[in-house]
């Protein structure tokens, strides 16, 4: 019997307005109040990865993580790319060199958006052109500082209610936090543990790896 495939939503982004947008493996949806409807205009590549973020009917934002370094605007009429991060590599153990996809977006207005990557970067927009903002850095998960045991830095998602509250979780557990003029660790899911290596027991980080994060107003 043959494996039956179909291109579902898989994520969804709904405005205080009533309206809301899915993202399925081919297509995106758009529900009007009333009724949903399949909006074809953009090919997604990767879908089953990708995010959106509605702001309200005319600023919709798309990124597709699995295989895409790009930005997509939907601007109430059609969709076009508004962002390609740029060239971005790092040589790993095997010797190749990888792009930097995109995981996650959010806004909270026209003029203040981030999107997070799974090479650690953290992109904003500021109404007229995204930019780099902050970058995460791999290093040692070892109490004793070993050379080895470095961990990942992507991150997996980003959730902002206004310009100076906006936090992100990576995927070693850690959630950083932007307070409108900078980003910093605030906190990290896990525990230490002991674990027996070849030259001795070394401390090592137990993480919990966060894949998602929502936030609300402060006030």
């Amino acid at each position: 019997t043959g494996v039956q495939t179909c291109a579902l939503p898989i994520y969804v982004s709904a405005t205080h307005t009533g309206i809301a947008w899915a993202v399925g493996k081919d297509s995106t949806y758009f529900f009007d109040g009333s009724s949903w409807i399949t909006n074809s205009m953009i090919s997604i590549t990767g879908g089953y990865h990708a995010r959106i973020f509605a702001l309200d009917r005319s600023h919709v934002w798309l990124v597709h993580g699995a295989s895409g370094d790009e930005v997509y605007f939907f601007d109430g009429s059609s969709w076009h790319r508004q962002y390609k991060t740029p060239p971005y590599s790092y040589v790993t153990e095997s010797g190749g060199d990888y792009g930097e996809d995109l995981t996650d977006i959010c806004a909270v207005d026209e003029k203040h958006a981030w999107a997070v990557s799974d090479k650690g970067g953290i992109f904003f927009f500021n109404g007229e052109s995204w930019s780099m903002q902050y970058r995460a850095h791999r290093y040692s998960d070892t109490k004793e500082n070993s050379s080895k045991g470095l961990v990942s830095v992507s991150f997996l998602s980003v959730s902002a209610p206004d310009a100076s509250h906006v936090w992100a979780t990576q995927a070693n557990g850690f959630i950083v936090f932007f307070n409108g003029s900078r980003w910093s660790v605030q906190y990290r899911a896990g525990h230490y543990v002991k674990r027996m290596g070849p030259v001795g027991t070394h401390t090592y980080f137990q993480t919990i790896e966060l894949n998602g994060i929502s936030a609300s107003s402060v006030t």
